[in-house]
């Protein structure tokens, strides 16, 4: 019984009764790196060296495209906590 009131005190102080959960306003301005690259087709007869580079080069795409994702994350949390 004991351990359920400290529970229940201990998680009221988590969310207070009435009050709305903060709300944020963040800017997409990130989502414009966060798009598919698409697989390279593969057809049976191609060269299977050819094949693998428009392979590694789609996979370089798409982690180029990941570390804009992240920086561009990282500079809107910059801004927001320096209360831009």
């Amino acid at each position: 019984m004991l351990c359920a009131a400290l529970l229940s005190a201990m998680f009221s102080a988590c969310s207070p009764l009435g009050e709305p959960p903060l709300q944020v306003n963040i800017t997409g301005e990130c989502d414009k790196f966060a798009v598919p690259v698409p697989a390279p087709p593969v057809k049976v007869d191609d060269d299977v060296r050819v094949d693998l580079a428009q392979h590694r080069a789609a996979l370089a795409k798409a982690n180029g495209r990941l570390a804009a994702v992240r920086n561009c994350d990282a500079l809107v949390r910059a801004r927001y906590a320096a209360g831009r």
